[in-house]
């Protein structure tokens, strides 16, 4: 069988970008062949990301999971993150007592 061209891809493959359109009450009809790539069926809940301007991502609930939990694969598992957390704010807040202690005290000798 000759496959033939079109969009980028050939005629036995499955689209992987098409043009769709807004509905009424703002609905959008996923493609059949991406709900069957997706492995959803209707009443299924996905999960719908603004990305940046023009930009919506439609995933599986699973997959979102998924992409959440990348976003900590850097941090070691021992981290402590809260204790950094509040051993930051104990530094800045000391910091800006120091700020507005020397303000005071510049304020006082100029009252002089």
């Amino acid at each position: 069988m000759e496959l033939m061209w079109h969009a980028g891809f050939t005629m036995a493959e499955e689209p992987k970008s098409l043009r769709i359109r807004l509905g009424p009450q703002g609905r959008v009809v996923i493609p059949a062949h991406f709900r069957r790539a997706m492995g959803i069926e209707a009443g299924e809940p996905l999960v719908a990301t603004l990305e940046g301007e023009g930009r919506l991502v439609i995933e599986t609930r699973k997959a979102a999971w998924e992409s959440f939990l990348r976003l900590f694969e850097g941090i070691p598992k021992d981290a402590d993150l809260v204790g950094e957390l509040i051993a930051e704010r104990r530094a800045e807040a000391r910091r800006e007592e120091e700020e507005t202690r020397a303000f005071v005290e510049e304020a006082v000798k100029e009252q002089r």
